[in-house]
């Protein structure tokens, strides 16, 4: 017994040091009370009286002892593998040797395509791989590459036996998850009699190779990727873990392979009536857990993208998800192995599904874009992020000594910074108005960003006002025009503006000009300078000051 298996003491140092402290003086105990019976002096006959299967056994010599009971062993534990490497093939490991696991364990996880899973040089992690995978062909190149697979026909028979003791375990399951801790108990019982310290490693490499059938669980959670973090919990705690495998038959054969073709994963089986669940399933829990926090969070997402995202962000078990979760979000019933489900009724499953992925995908995106129209709107500037970009550092850069009001001048400074790409430009701007990554936000973060975003444009437009007519060191690319414009009114303070005009707009803004000379001039207004002049103060206090 380990106390790192006991889950409830997880949390309490103390508790452990002493469990620990208590098994250990237990086995000395144990040992002073075998020690005379199983290991006598050279030469001296064993004190003991030795019976096997109801006879009386005569040891005559200590090393008659040993023969007998290493006899013993050999009828009791015909299929122990024999694995040459003292670091790994112990009961407990040193603290070096578990280190050296848990660094070969990582290694099987994150670099199964590479010879030698990518260790480089004579650790002791590499002996622990060569004698217990290499050497096995656990892990060998196939036509596909490196990877894990069973044990070579060449390997020792004992290796052989407990991988398909694994695999035999693994079937059972399908019925009913089986806990890690008694697969462990069952490799160490007759006929294995295997040691704790390999455990893992045959464990890990039969779960690799099975990746596409073979579910973990974590205390009945479902774990979708496989990853050096969640193996090291099981290390410390094998009793929260279990195994199940999974198998298809029936329409549901039919639906993983329209499954599979929606996510354009190339199935291995060549049994076409066959299929591995896992092999849909992961991608799609891989994809919801890789998706920002706003995407997992929003609901400015149509109510089959909600549902979709949320059933896979909380599956428990494959089969409910892929056959009952996933459909009913869709709005198709239930799909049984037993069941008839019409071809009109699968692709209409199978599209709604797609476009709910993929609304999901383009959430964030869609985001950015309109948060670059917002940051266009406020400050009148329009084309693509990086013209909108380009426009605001030089209008900032050229108003710059003007600026006192610290937040507008990190508004300043960030909006000048010509060092990130357009992307980070703008995720850097809106995370400086609303205080928050917009991959962070929830969807009430929308309305504090727009707010702020109004405040400061205003303010920054208001200095530009003050600096236009000013002497200036900074000024504006060549091709760009400016105009300052002013209104007062009773109801009003006065109102200034900078209107910025692009070489692209002169044309439209000539276009216009004319429009409204010439509507001026159809209503008479054109020979009283006065009333024209105010009917176009008028249009523009409605353009600006009441727009602003």
């Amino acid at each position: 017994m380990d106390s790192g298996d006991t889950a409830e003491l997880e949390g309490d140092a103390t508790a452990r040091h002493e469990l620990r402290a208590r098994i250990a003086a237990q086995r000395r105990r144990l040992d002073e009370i075998l020690t005379p019976i199983l290991a006598p002096g050279d030469t001296e006959v064993p004190a003991s009286t030795w019976f096997h299967r109801g006879q009386k056994k005569r040891i005559a010599s200590r090393k008659g002892l040993q023969d007998y009971l290493s006899s013993l062993c050999d009828e009791t534990y015909p299929s122990t593998p024999h694995i040459r490497n003292e670091l790994i093939n112990r009961r407990e490991l040193s603290s070096a040797a578990a280190g050296a696991r848990r660094s070969l364990i990582e290694a099987m996880i994150e670099r199964s395509d590479q010879l030698d899973l990518g260790i480089l040089g004579t650790p002791p992690e590499k002996s622990m791989y060569l004698s217990v995978l290499h050497q096995t062909g656990i892990h060998r190149k196939t036509g596909d590459g490196w990877q894990f697979s069973a044990p070579a026909r060449t390997a020792d028979e004992g290796i052989r036996k407990v991988w398909s003791a694994i695999t035999e375990y693994f079937t059972q399951s399908e019925r009913e998850a089986g806990p890690v801790a008694a697969l462990y108990e069952r490799l160490a019982a007759p006929p294995y009699g295997m040691l704790a310290g390999p455990m893992p490693l045959l464990l890990c490499a039969a779960l690799l190779a099975n990746d596409t059938r073979v579910a973990l669980y974590e205390e009945g959670s479902f774990i979708p990727q496989l990853n050096s973090a969640t193996f090291e919990r099981l290390l410390r705690a094998p009793g929260r873990f279990s195994v199940q495998q999974w198998r298809l038959t029936g329409v549901r054969t039919t639906v993983f392979h329209r499954l599979a073709g929606l996510l354009n994963l190339k199935v291995s089986d060549s049994t076409p009536d066959k299929g591995d669940i896992l092999t849909v399933v992961r991608p799609l829990c891989r994809f919801v857990s890789n998706l920002n926090d706003y995407v997992r969070r929003t609901q400015r997402l149509s109510p089959i993208a909600q549902k979709i995202r949320d059933h896979l962000t909380a599956a428990t078990r494959p089969d409910k998800l892929v056959f009952e979760a996933l459909p009913a979000a869709c709005g198709i019933p239930a799909i049984t192995s037993r069941a008839q489900l019409p071809e009109d009724e699968l692709v209409r499953f199978i599209a709604a599904l797609r476009d709910g992925l993929g609304e999901l995908h383009h959430c964030y995106d869609e985001l950015l874009v309109e948060l670059t129209r917002s940051i266009g709107e406020a400050f009148g500037v329009n084309g693509t992020r990086s013209e909108i970009r380009q426009r605001l550092a030089d209008r900032a850069e050229a108003v710059s000594d003007w600026i006192a009001d610290p937040a507008l001048k990190s508004f300043s400074l960030r909006v000048a910074d010509r060092t990130l790409d357009d992307l980070l430009w703008l995720e850097s701007v809106v995370a400086l108005l609303s205080q928050k990554p917009p991959s962070g936000w929830r969807d009430d973060d929308r309305a504090k960003f727009e707010v702020a975003l109004v405040n400061t444009a205003r303010l920054f437009k208001h200095v530009e006002g003050l600096a236009f007519a000013a002497p200036r060191q900074k000024v504006l690319q060549a091709e760009e025009d400016a105009v300052r414009i002013g209104i007062t009114t009773r109801t009003h303070p006065e109102f200034e503006r900078v209107i910025y005009i692009q070489e692209s707009e002169r044309a439209e803004v000539a276009r216009l000009k004319a429009i409204v000379r010439a509507a001026l001039a159809n209503a008479g207004a054109n020979g009283n300078g006065q009333v024209a002049a105010a009917a176009l103060a008028r249009l523009m206090q409605e353009l600006l000051v009441d727009k602003d």
